[in-house]
């Protein structure tokens, strides 16, 4: 699991990609609610 605080300035949507650098192992599902649930996040996460 990864985190980042992230200021005002820098949406959430913006921090995922490099939030998904970080995770060293393989991962079969990613929940993502609010915000995340969004076009950007899913581009990310399969591009990972």
């Amino acid at each position: 699991m990864e985190c980042e605080l992230t200021t005002p300035e820098i949406g959430d949507l913006t921090a995922v990609p490099d939030l998904l650098v970080q995770i060293d192992t393989p991962f079969d599902t990613f929940i993502a609610d609010g915000s995340y649930d969004d076009e950007p996040v899913s581009r990310a996460v399969l591009n990972q």
